[in-house]
């Protein structure tokens, strides 16, 4: 919040006369796990309104060197990691919104969704990090209607162990697969076939 520009004046300070709103929604970075610390490099103040992972994000990755098809990754970090999980966030909400009213909402109804304390996950020391909240993509569904009042310690759920088998049931390419959290009443396991 002690930023000047040019002009010695604090446009990006939210309590300041010279704050100057862009509409954008501003993204820091937190440690993947709880309690989700602020990361060093994050950027931080009263500008920004959200926190994304900022390490141990699983994404694609391109080596070059190697000639493969089946590149992933299980450590990409910074706020590069962190600001796709906000940009999904948004493009489920107003994809959501548009499905179900027909219209999607303004930026600043947006941010104001996804930076919302009851509906986000607050970090380590909200006081002195100021990243703002994670947005919790099903306690903000719930609120706004789209999904039935769920208390928020029901989670998303997802196993702590994956079977990972390649090249098995005679498909080819890497099957993952998840199993049910509750074994009596599912059909079997849900599984995603990734091609070689």
């Amino acid at each position: 919040d002690q930023f000047r520009d040019r002009n010695g004046k604090q446009v990006l300070n939210r309590n300041s006369p010279d704050f100057k709103d862009s509409g954008a929604i501003m993204v820091g970075a937190a440690s993947a796990r709880v309690p989700h610390k602020r990361s060093y490099f994050s950027n931080y103040g009263s500008r920004v309104d959200v926190y994304g992972w900022g390490n141990a994000v699983d994404t694609t990755d391109a080596k070059p060197s190697e000639f493969t098809t089946n590149l992933y990754t299980s450590s990409f970090s910074g706020t590069s990691s962190a600001s796709p999980i906000i940009a999904g966030a948004a493009a489920s909400i107003q994809g959501i919104a548009k499905n179900n009213k027909g219209k999607v909402y303004t930026p600043s109804q947006l941010r104001n969704i996804l930076s919302d304390p009851s509906t986000g996950t607050k970090s380590n020391d909200p006081i002195s990090d100021k990243i703002g909240v994670l947005p919790d993509l099903k306690a903000i569904l719930s609120k706004l209607g789209f999904l039935p009042n769920l208390s928020n310690d029901s989670s998303i759920v997802f196993p702590e162990e994956q079977e990972i088998n390649k090249g098995n049931k005679g498909n080819e390419g890497s099957t993952i697969t998840f199993p049910k959290e509750d074994s009596a009443n599912s059909e079997g396991d849900s599984s995603f076939i990734f091609p070689e």
